[in-house]
């Protein structure tokens, strides 16, 4: 029964507890439906970041939807944990860190309940010493051709660690392996701005 609150999962020998508070101050107007005639839809689009409770999941408002339900798992389309949210935006907390998670979101209308929305794969973690294992993970996993969880890895290492020219040029390689032109010029010119700041501060010290 998706009823939110806290959910008690059994992985082998270990529980797992998680809460899931939703945040009545993000409320985004769901409205009621007004016919019932259409089936519901997905959000368009989800995003997640970290804040200091847990991890945060928004995404922008279905017309006529009744309520929201927040999907997440740590194998891509496989969910094993889910909350109701009356409003756009859900916390997270209790999450392993250091972890992958991927995140979905459903709307429900009078006719029920929509398909997920696209998937969103999100590293959480809050140890700046991990960036060199997380851009390790992203690496590999680039290289055997799983993009999305390579890029939440690579986008965790960049994260933790927003000085460093080689995180953004492995992330560039990938958007370019993704076809995201745009992306990929973005982290390539970032990372020679860092490049140049890392040879002009090496310079500095050699006078």
């Amino acid at each position: 029964m998706r009823d939110g609150g806290v959910f008690v999962m059994l992985r082998g020998f270990q529980i797992c507890t998680l809460f899931v508070a939703v945040m009545a101050v993000a409320s985004c107007g769901t409205g009621t439906n007004s016919g019932g005639t259409k089936a519901a839809v997905p959000p368009p689009s989800i995003q997640v970041d970290e804040v200091p409770q847990g991890v945060r999941i928004k995404w922008p408002a279905v017309k006529n939807a009744l309520y929201y339900t927040v999907f997440w798992g740590s194998t891509p389309t496989e969910y094993r944990s889910f909350a109701n949210s009356p409003n756009c935006s859900a916390i997270i907390s209790g999450l392993n860190k250091g972890e992958m998670h991927c995140f979905a979101v459903t709307s429900w209308n009078e006719r029920g309940e929509s398909d997920y929305s696209k998937e969103a794969i999100y590293v959480y973690d809050e140890e700046p010493a991990r960036w060199p294992e997380h851009l390790a993970k992203g690496k590999e996993l680039m290289a055997n051709g799983l993009y999305p969880e390579a890029h939440a890895y690579i986008s965790a290492a960049i994260r933790m660690e927003p000085g460093r020219a080689d995180a953004y040029k492995s992330r560039a390689l990938l958007y370019e392996k993704m076809e995201e032109p745009t992306l990929a010029k973005k982290d390539h010119v970032r990372a020679e701005k860092l490049s140049n700041r890392k040879t002009a501060s090496l310079d500095l010290n050699k006078q």
